[in-house]
């Protein structure tokens, strides 16, 4: 009868145990947890080495400047162009060639740049596209002119179709009349 008096104790033992709150210790294992993680490449911007002196460079050369997912976005506004045209005027040019001599050394020497025209939703669609392609192609030509290669700019044109300001005021439109220059990360 030892061996039953000594189960009932156990039992009444574990009864206690429970009751009361304690508990004897178990070596259990921890489950493995697996962290998920979710990388949005679409919105991250990877800063390519340079980008950011090339960016001071740029600021004091007097031109609004970003880093963007693409490289240093150079906004060279409208006002550079006669209302409706796309001949660049003198004060143009000096900043284009301005811009070229410093995309022509050190590191930046060899990246592609691309050259984009934009215009504001005056006038008809298709002559704002004309118009958009017409403003890239001349600061691609002063370019061309200043000492950079061909074969390192893409050109493209977009018209009304990519404001970065309302169109319904002055001051919007002439902000949407511009041709962008990147200096593209390699």
């Amino acid at each position: 009868m030892v061996n039953g008096n000594l189960s009932k104790v156990i039992y009444l033992g574990a009864i206690i145990f429970v009751l009361t709150g304690c508990a004897i210790p178990v070596k259990q294992e921890a489950p493995e947890v697996k962290e998920e993680v979710t990388v949005n490449v679409k919105n991250a911007i990877v800063i390519d080495p340079g980008n950011e002196s090339l960016l001071t460079a740029i600021q004091r050369k007097g031109f609004s400047a970003s880093i963007s997912a693409q490289g240093v976005v150079v906004n060279i506004p409208g006002l550079f162009f006669e209302f409706g045209s796309s001949e660049l005027v003198f004060k143009a040019r000096e900043k284009i060639r301005s811009l070229a001599s410093l995309v022509q050394s050190g590191f930046v020497a060899t990246r592609k740049l691309a050259v984009v025209g934009h215009t504001d939703s005056v006038g008809d669609q298709n002559f704002n596209m004309s118009l958009s392609r017409t403003r890239a192609e001349r600061v691609m030509d002063e370019l061309i002119f200043s000492g950079i290669r061909p074969d390192r700019i893409n050109l493209s044109w977009f018209g009304e179709t990519q404001p970065i300001a309302s169109n319904k005021n002055s001051s919007g439109r002439a902000r949407n009349r511009r041709v962008e220059f990147i200096v593209l990360n390699n």
